[in-house]
């Protein structure tokens, strides 16, 4: 069926609606610009745009009586698609009903309702936000959606879903973001596990920033470093070295200290499994510059399991200062149930037993991390039973 001939019966009963009842297809409309609605906004926005009073509530409710409206998750209602797409797109000639929603939706969320950034409906409010600012301050939607990701702990496969979507239905008004648009291509790949693909993405945008710089974000070359660093060829991973140092240079450049935590770590990371004596001296400053930036338990957790882990591969003398990390970051990971830390925790502290001489608690150690991977991260299980029994193996 052709896209004219689905439009048609949405254009058609709207061409009904606006001979009966002008209003209603005003309304209609209206309450097509959000994705969804409450009818506590829709209120608001009838009052705003269309001068609704009294008869707003009136206004509301034959809007809802028509067969174009469907219920929203519990949470309210909104003009279904097609229809809702057909509206917008064929009645440009009520372009002022849709540019004042607009404006008063995007103040309307530019607060985030109350909710915090970070958080699931923080991030669906800011979503809302940027959509509905993007034609008339495209970069504050922009940097809404940036912002958004960079305050986001562990952001889920639907927001960058949403962020694509986003870039798509605005196309008009954000043509000039392509690196940005690009970007969250390459995290959502990389969120899908499609690193080979995400690779690509991310060695376009970091490339891209001699002509986009500072829109290229420092993550773009932290991800890539990652991605390249994954492999097992030491090219490679000289090659992920010079990334990250690049990345790392801008984030401190722009002094974007999240971006100083996450890229010095991963950086000091790669640095000791290179394993030079200058990079593992060079991992353990930039570690130290990263556990002091760091703010949540996770990533200090994390850093500090990095930096026990450069600590004991630089020696003996630094070893009673590796284990004090090592114990510091096993408490915190222990109180934020994260077990992939956890893990990774018990086979650092392994490590540094083994070199110390003390087989039976790396051999515990191991034992533990075991334990978390076969319940939490199968994907390890054979490199920790192929550890665990060459420790085992020792002993006899």
């Amino acid at each position: 069926m052709s896209a004219s001939a689905v439009a048609d019966p949405y254009l058609s009963l709207y061409a009904a609606y606006k001979r009966r009842d002008p209003k209603l297809a005003d309304g209609l409309v209206l309450f097509s610009v959000p994705h969804w609605i409450s009818d506590e906004l829709a209120t608001a926005l009838a009052r705003a745009v269309l001068g609704s009073n009294g008869d707003a509530a009136s206004l509301i409710a034959d809007v809802r009586s028509t067969p174009l409206v469907r219920p929203y998750e519990g949470r309210g209602w909104r003009i279904a698609d097609p229809a809702r797409s057909v509206l917008l797109r064929e009645t440009t000639n009520r372009g002022d009903l849709i540019r004042g929603a607009d404006q008063f939706l995007s103040a309307w969320f530019a607060d985030g309702e109350g909710h915090a950034i970070g958080t699931p409906l923080g991030r669906e409010t800011r979503w809302r936000f940027a959509y509905h600012v993007a034609p008339a301050d495209p970069v504050a939607a922009v940097t809404a959606l940036t912002t958004t990701l960079e305050a986001s702990a562990r952001p889920e496969l639907a927001d960058f879903d949403a962020a694509l979507r986003l870039f798509s239905e605005r196309r008009p008004y954000l043509a000039a973001f392509a690196t940005e648009e690009e970007f969250f291509r390459g995290l959502w790949r990389y969120r899908r596990g499609e690193y080979r693909e995400a690779e690509r993405t991310f060695r376009r945008v970091w490339e891209a920033r001699a002509v986009a710089a500072p829109r290229v974000p420092p993550i773009a070359g932290h991800l890539l470093g990652r991605l390249v660093g994954h492999s097992k060829r030491k090219t490679k991973l000289n090659d992920a070295i010079l990334i990250l140092e690049e990345a790392y240079n801008l984030a401190d450049e722009i002094r974007d200290d999240q971006g100083i935590v996450h890229i010095g770590s991963t950086l000091g990371t790669m640095l000791v499994r290179r394993g030079k004596a200058d990079d593992l001296a060079e991992a353990a400053r930039l570690l130290r510059i990263s556990l002091r930036l760091a703010h949540t338990n996770r990533e200090r957790a994390i850093v500090l399991n990095n930096l026990g882990r450069a600590l004991t591969r630089l020696g003996s003398d630094h070893w009673f200062e590796a284990a004090e990390h090592l114990e510091t970051a096993l408490t915190i990971g222990e109180t934020s149930d994260d077990p992939e830390i956890r893990g990774q925790l018990h086979i650092s502290l392994s490590e540094l037993a083994e070199l110390q001489g003390d087989l039976p608690r790396a051999i515990q150690e191991m034992e533990l991390a075991l334990d978390i991977h076969r319940r939490t991260t199968p994907s390890r299980v054979a490199l920790d039973e192929a550890r665990l029994h060459k420790l085992r193996h020792r002993t006899k």
